[in-house]
Parts: C-alpha cells; sequence; structure tokens
C-alpha cells in the first residue's frame, strides 16, 4: 500500500496539477459534490478513431467520480486531492486483496499474492498508483476483481460487497473493463447463490 501513497508525497513535492484528461476528474466530482451526479464517465477516445467524429462516447459510469468524492473534499478541493483518492482506493484494493487470499487459502497463499502485487506496483510505478487517469485506476481493480469473485463464489460473504463495488468499477471506468466486470459478476454472483444453498464450494 505505501507505493501508492508515495506517489501522491511525489506529485504534492512536484506541485502537481490535474491537466489534460485528469483536469476533467476534478470538475466532475465538483459537479457530483454540488449535487449533479454525472450519468457517464470519462469521454472516451473510441469517438472518432473508431465510429467516427459524429456520436459522442464516454467509458460507461460515474461510479469512479463517487468514489473519489470524499478525497477530493477533504482536501480543501485541491487537484491533490484527486491523487490522493486515487492512492486510497488502490491500497483498499490490495488490501482487500491480501485479506482474502488468507482467508482462502492461509498465510501462505496471502504471502504469494502480497509478492505478486508489489511486482505489479513496480511494474506500474508509484506515479500511476496514484493516477486517476482510468485505464491506469483499472488495473490493480481488475487484478483484484478474480481474486474477489472466486472468494464470492466460493460462499465468503466477506467478498459480497467488494465483488459488487469492484466489478462495479471495473466495468464503469474503462469500456474495455464492461466485459470483464460484468462477467465476473455474474460468475461470482451466480457462486454466492449457489453456495448458500449448500452446494460444495471450492
Amino acid at each position: 500500500m505505501a507505493p501508492a501513497f508515495a506517489g501522491v508525497i511525489g506529485r504534492g513535492h512536484d506541485h502537481w496539477i490535474p491537466d489534460l484528461d485528469n483536469a476533467s476528474i476534478p470538475h466532475r466530482v465538483q459537479r457530483l459534490l454540488e449535487g449533479h451526479w454525472p450519468r457517464l464517465g470519462m469521454p472516451s477516445t473510441l469517438q472518432g478513431i473508431v465510429i467516427g467524429p459524429t456520436l459522442t462516447t464516454n467509458h460507461p459510469g460515474p461510479i469512479q467520480f463517487g468514489l473519489l468524492a470524499p478525497a477530493y473534499a477533504a482536501s480543501g478541493e485541491r487537484g491533490l486531492g484527486i491523487a490522493l483518492g486515487s492512492a486510497v482506493l488502490n491500497a483498499l484494493v490490495v488490501l482487500t486483496m491480501v485479506v482474502l487470499a488468507h482467508r482462502r487459502r492461509g498465510p501462505a497463499f496471502a504471502a504469494v499474492v502480497a509478492v505478486g502485487v508489489l511486482l505489479l506496483e513496480r511494474s506500474m510505478t508509484t506515479d500511476l498508483l496514484a493516477d486517476p487517469f482510468n485505464p491506469y485506476a483499472s488495473i490493480l481493480p481488475l487484478a483484484a476483481l478474480g481474486l474477489i469473485t472466486w472468494s464470492a463464489a466460493a460462499g465468503d460473504r466477506v467478498a459480497y460487497v467488494p465483488l459488487g463495488i469492484v466489478s462495479a468499477f471495473v466495468a464503469q471506468a474503462h469500456l474495455s473493463g464492461t466485459v470483464p466486470g460484468l462477467a465476473l459478476l455474474t460468475i461470482g454472483g451466480v457462486g454466492a447463490i449457489w453456495s448458500e444453498f449448500g452446494a460444495p464450494t471450492w
């Protein structure tokens, strides 16, 4: 979890100000805090590249803005609050992975998962771990969703809420995550119902 917060410290040291696509995120979060919940996510480059310039396209949903809102508000609505919120979300995802891994197969498996997460974080760099840009913000949640789905399908009730939140985040934040997010939510949900009715777990 520390690498994500190191990214926030680095951005604070560099007096980071959101620009380009990231510049629209504080604006959308601000609108949400004012009571205007956005209906869609960030604009998508699918427009103009794949389907032509006449149709406006967006990523599916605004859940990222809602999850970033508390940190943004707590920071005094500064741009750095968006980076802090992104780091907190990634840290919570990592914590969820390690806890569920321990519940599934014990401390040895949890250690293996923790090492795997550290290697993934190293490949991303601390800067990306605090980056709100939606393709980067989706990486750790998507990696975690497989483990969360397994846990939920095995009947671990601790995984039910993370399954709903993380699958929604993955499905909404970026178009590339919509199909896997919904598919894993379905698998985890069906498995959870199956388990609740006393079927064998795995």
